[in-house]
């Protein structure tokens, strides 16, 4: 790290931390969770920082739900999001991440915060994959919320991005594609 370039060094931090976070071994998570730390306090002052820091809580969201500490994942997902809010240029996934969580933990004192935040990202998503995630789960909150007219749009968009057989990008086709639906959720919606 000494020999990285000072404004390099958040971003290496946090992919180091990614791919430590991705074997899901419980010991390397925490020490992943020590990078992403890092980066936001050894580097929290500097203005290189600001794309790093949504991407940043939304790992330590995703840490904290491999440790089982939903609680955590939830207030990381928040931070990342209002990051987002504050600065425009930042965009990443946690509004999928946070909404995943919201309806695997019912959480339904948070349904109409996620089907905000949902709404307020839906022309951002650009592959079929995000779309279904995205749909599915107003389907489902519009369900709960017993919206039976939204919730049936809403899965009939979802089917429609899970049947995608192209991504609509000209020289990456595959890319994004849903390969499986997620069970978990389609069966919130029976």
């Amino acid at each position: 790290m000494k020999r990285a370039r000072k404004d390099s060094r958040p971003q290496y931090l946090r992919i180091q931390a990614l791919n430590l976070y991705e074997t899901k071994d419980c010991k390397l998570l925490l020490v992943a969770e020590s990078l992403a730390c890092k980066v936001l306090t050894d580097y929290s002052d500097a203005e290189f920082i600001k794309i790093e820091i949504a991407p940043t809580y939304q790992l330590l969201g995703r840490i904290y739900e491999g440790l089982g500490e939903n609680d955590r994942a939830i207030l990381q997902y928040q931070k990342a999001l209002e990051h987002e809010r504050n600065y425009s240029q930042v965009r990443t996934d946690t509004h999928l991440d946070y909404a995943e969580i919201i309806i695997r933990t019912w959480r339904v004192d948070l349904f109409v915060e996620v089907e905000k935040v949902l709404l307020e990202r839906e022309q951002r998503a650009v592959f079929p994959v995000q779309k279904y995630k995205l749909y599915i789960i107003l389907a489902i909150i519009n369900k709960h919320a017993k919206n039976d007219e939204e919730a049936q749009k809403y899965i009939a968009f979802a089917k429609q991005n899970a049947g995608a057989e192209t991504s609509g990008f000209r020289y990456h086709k595959n890319l994004g594609l849903v390969k499986e639906t997620d069970r978990w959720l389609e069966t919130l919606l029976k």
